[in-house]
């Protein structure tokens, strides 16, 4: 996964925009989880990433989210692919987006969305409402 050029200005405000930014992700033959941190005005003030398994990605919600807020981040957007091809969340995407949800509300930052690219697409869990409250991008 190429990095984001720090010299220019990336904003995100929308599912399908960050889809479209991560979608190169969807190729990897391994799981790997980016959580996103933007700020007010919407633009990538830094991300971080987890590398994982075919399986998935073992993280703890601390792990992502004390580098976002190092950086000044207000919200966070996760991303993560399924190399099977389907975006459809399992059961452990829904859990561990629950975990994150309640760790950013503790934090005082937005879970505004998490979205899986594959090949066959992507899920946006925001639009199909399994956020525990309605997230708004920034």
């Amino acid at each position: 996964m190429p990095s984001l050029p720090t010299a220019s200005i990336v904003r995100v405000r929308t599912a399908p925009q960050l889809a479209a930014l991560y979608a190169a992700l969807a190729l990897a033959d391994r799981e790997q989880l980016i959580a996103v941190g933007l700020d007010a005005q919407h633009v990538v003030v830094a991300s971080v990433r987890k590398p994982g398994t075919e399986q998935g990605v073992a993280c703890r919600p601390a792990e992502l989210l004390g580098p976002l807020l190092a950086a000044g981040c207000v919200a966070v957007a996760l991303v993560h692919n399924h190399p099977s091809g389907h975006a459809w969340p399992s059961v452990a995407d829904r859990a561990f987006t629950a975990r994150m949800a309640q760790a950013c509300a503790v934090l005082g930052v937005r879970l505004v969305d998490h979205v899986i690219v594959a090949a066959g697409g992507w899920y946006s869990f925001e639009r199909a409402g399994l956020l525990q409250e309605p997230a708004q991008w920034p």
